[in-house]
């Protein structure tokens, strides 16, 4: 039997019966907590039901249980998901990118679907491997509405999905951890070359910049060092092009996935300083934190939220500033300010303080240029395992078109 769903220009086909997931689960969300409450009233407990929030679940997939949130098993207003069941998040940046299989019984919050199993009609895990397909994302994109971009319990649960008889299902499932066992190891052995990659740059950097024994602030050298606007921008499919800190990468801004903010919004993050060719941005709070990179040559974009700008002077090269920010020397430095905070960031004043090695413009240059001789082959090689990368996810996605068209 061979079965179809069209809407919107997306088709999926299977050999399988294909039916909706309200037809085969129950579907709701879960809680909405105050931040201030959950942190003086749920956070630190000894014992009660973990809270999963959207943050708590990894682009991977990956839950992280032990965040230290939990609900009280006595306060029964709470909505509790069972172990077996498949989380989705509905709503935001995140939506229908962040799913997960959940092992142990947990409260959770409202932007949270969980698609609990009340029929038997199907595996957790073959329903979670098919949210994790863009078999399963296309549709989701198809139904989101609203500014905020978000899809309703009633939309969310026309979602469809091939349904094969249950021992299919499981040998479905056998096989696509095989493959993905495999694909996993090679990613690892990828990810491992990049690391040992990240610790050569900071050799190289290390040893140039610990032959100045002169130092001035880097206020001295900088015209302008501000931070962005602290107001999140309100996201807009087309637009204006606006940098999040996940663009940023050492020595360079990654805008393979751009984000866009209206004509409106541009014109007002712009109004303090307009980003120009040869700035420098610093990335100054969060996961992200303590990474430089530069304004590219005709681009025109505005700035998000978590990061600064630096300008140098006239006689100054900006090259030299962002090799430096991103060295040893101020990342170890950073480490020491920011210690083990829970939310670790810098300020505007952290870093105008911060030595800089005091030399010439030519001096400059002549280190700007020894660095980057050096790194230019540590680039090409990464560049090399970031495409092999990307394949791997490919291929992985093409494992689960696979798997639900009854290819495996």
């Amino acid at each position: 039997m061979r079965c179809w769903w069209r809407k919107g220009g997306t088709n999926l086909e299977s050999i399988y019966p294909v039916m909706s997931l309200n037809s085969l689960a129950k579907i709701y969300n879960g809680n909405s907590i105050n931040k201030t409450v959950k942190q003086e009233k749920y956070t630190g407990l000894d014992s009660g039901w973990n809270f999963i929030a959207t943050k708590d679940i990894g682009f991977d997939g990956k839950v992280d249980y032990e965040n230290g949130v939990k609900i009280p098993f006595a306060e029964d207003q709470f909505k509790t998901a069972p172990a077996d069941c498949v989380f989705v998040c509905s709503e935001g940046g995140s939506a229908g990118k962040k799913t997960a299989y959940i092992t142990q019984e947990v409260c959770f919050g409202n932007k949270l679907y969980a698609i609990v199993n009340n029929n038997d009609l199907y595996f957790a895990k073959y329903i979670y491997y098919f949210t994790r397909s863009n078999l399963f994302y296309a549709q989701f994109q198809n139904l989101l509405n609203g500014i905020i971009g978000g899809v309703s319990s009633k939309k969310f649960g026309l979602i469809q999905i091939p349904v094969p008889p249950l021992p299919d299902q499981e040998r479905i499932v056998t096989r696509i951890e095989e493959l993905f066992s495999e694909l996993d190891s090679g990613v690892e052995t990828l990810k491992k070359t990049k690391a040992q990659l990240a610790v050569y740059r900071q050799a190289v950097l290390h040893e140039i910049f610990g032959k100045f024994d002169e130092f001035c602030k880097i206020n001295e050298i900088c015209s302008h060092i501000v931070d962005c606007p602290h107001s999140t921008p309100k996201w807009v499919n087309t637009g204006k092009l606006c940098l999040r800190t996940t663009n940023f990468r050492r020595g360079y801004l990654d805008l393979s996935e751009p984000n866009y903010v209206s004509e409106e919004t541009f014109a007002d993050r712009i109004k303090r300083l307009k980003p120009c060719e040869g700035d420098v941005l610093y990335s100054r709070e969060g996961a992200i934190l303590g990474i430089a990179c530069m304004v590219p040559k005709d681009v025109e974009l505005c700035l998000g939220q978590r990061m600064m700008l630096l300008r140098a002077k006239e006689n100054n090269s900006p090259y030299f500033i962002m090799h430096w920010l991103n060295s040893p020397y101020v990342t170890n430095y950073i480490k020491t300010i920011t210690g083990g905070s829970a939310s670790p960031h810098v300020n505007v004043g952290d870093i105008k303080v911060q030595k800089i090695p005091k030399i010439s413009l030519a001096e400059q240059k002549r280190a700007v240029a020894e660095i980057e001789s050096r790194l230019s082959v540590c680039d090409s090689i990464e560049q090399t395992i970031d495409a092999a990368l990307q394949e791997a996810e490919a291929l992985r996605q093409s494992i689960l078109k696979q798997a639900f068209e009854g290819g495996l």
